[in-house]
């Protein structure tokens, strides 16, 4: 994940920490997941100037990539 502002990402644990208010920083994590659907959060701030939010995965060795589009989907949180 590379981005400005905080965040934090989580997949059923936390996978990056990056909180905070800086500039844009990389920051990597790691989880090995199973093939299937998984849950993740990520939670994102800006305060000020502009914004700025990449998020990759990679299989294995492979290099680094965005994350198709299609893998991500959102559901409303449940009160």
């Amino acid at each position: 994940v590379d981005l400005d502002e905080g965040f934090v990402v989580t997949a059923g644990r936390l996978v990056v920490d990056n909180d905070g208010y800086h500039g844009p920083e990389e920051k990597t994590g790691m989880i090995a997941l199973r093939r299937g659907i998984h849950p993740m959060v990520l939670r994102y701030s800006q305060a000020g100037g502009a914004a700025a939010l990449r998020l990759q995965m990679r299989r294995d060795a492979d290099a680094w990539h965005a994350l198709p589009p299609a893998w991500l989907y959102y559901t409303a949180p449940v009160r």
